[in-house]
């Protein structure tokens, strides 16, 4: 008359709830290390992309100093000029900027030499801008040889 019961294998509340944790535990951990990643590959990014600006800018001014036979800095302008041509380097508070170019860079000192002697305004051969941020300090030093009419000049 009576039917056996049989027992069904199951969970018990008890252990779904354990997992249950275990899991809010391990997917919680693995979105924090997430955003870790991605704050990371953000800075990466723009460490990447201000390395870039100021390479760029560096390889720029040394080709300019090379290219022009004249180099002055007036009125707070870098000017480079020859016979046929000239192009000026124009410094504002946060970029730097070259005719079409600008170059989000904002040196915190800049120097300028000629013959080896520091100069405020007129001809000059070397170039010296610091960049610091974040307490990460770069320094920018380009020259130029001196051809023969400058060094007639000027002495030497």
């Amino acid at each position: 008359m009576f039917k056996s019961l049989k027992k069904i294998q199951s969970f018990t509340l008890t252990e779904l709830l354990v997992v249950m944790a275990i899991s809010v535990v391990v997917v919680g951990l693995a979105f924090f290390v997430l955003g870790l990643l991605k704050k990371n590959v953000f800075l990466i990014g723009q460490n990447l992309n201000k390395k870039t600006e100021q390479r760029l800018f560096e390889e720029q001014l040394n080709i300019d100093l090379q290219l022009y036979p004249q180099t002055r800095f007036e009125k707070g302008k870098l000017i480079f000029s020859s016979p046929l041509d000239s192009i000026d380097y124009q410094f504002e508070k946060e970029y730097i900027v070259r005719d079409l170019d600008t170059f989000y860079l904002a040196p915190q000192k800049k120097e300028f030499y000629f013959l080896g002697k520091t100069t405020n305004n007129g001809i000059l051969d070397a170039c010296k801008f610091t960049f610091e941020k974040d307490r990460i300090k770069r320094t920018l030093f380009s020259y130029k040889r001196n051809d023969a009419k400058s060094s007639m000049t000027y002495g030497n």
